[in-house]
C-alpha cells in the first residue's frame, strides 16, 4: 500500500486523522496568536502547515507498518489490512492521538 492507500484505510475506519489535524490546527493557532502582528501566519499558511503534518503522520504510518512487513507481504494491500487489524493499529493510533500534545 502506498500513503494514499493508507490514508483512505484509515479514513474509511477512523477520524484519527482528522483528530489529528484539528489538535494541531490549535497547536498552530495558539502559537500565531503570541506572534507579533508583523510576524504573524496568514490562514491558508496555517492550513499548509497542518496539512504537511497530516502527510507526515500518515508517511510515518506507512513507513512504520511497511517495515514490519516482509517484501512479498509489502506488495498485497491485503496484507497491510491484516497487519493494521491484528495489531489493533487504528486502536493504537487513535490513544496516541488523543495523549498527543504538541506544546508551546
Amino acid at each position: 500500500m502506498n500513503t494514499f492507500e493508507i490514508e483512505s484505510y484509515i479514513k474509511d475506519h477512523s477520524s484519527v486523522l482528522t483528530d489529528f489535524r484539528n489538535k494541531y490546527l490549535n497547536f498552530l493557532n495558539s502559537k500565531n496568536a503570541t506572534r507579533s502582528t508583523d510576524k504573524k501566519w496568514s490562514n491558508l499558511r496555517i492550513e499548509r502547515e497542518a496539512d504537511k503534518a497530516v502527510n507526515n503522520f500518515i508517511a510515518q504510518i506507512t513507513s512504520n507498518i511497511s517495515n514490519k512487513l516482509t517484501n512479498i507481504q509489502r506488495k498485497k494491500s491485503s496484507e497491510w489490512i491484516k497487519y493494521i487489524e491484528n495489531n489493533q493499529v487504528i486502536d493504537a493510533l487513535e490513544e496516541s492521538v488523543i495523549d498527543l500534545d504538541f506544546g508551546d
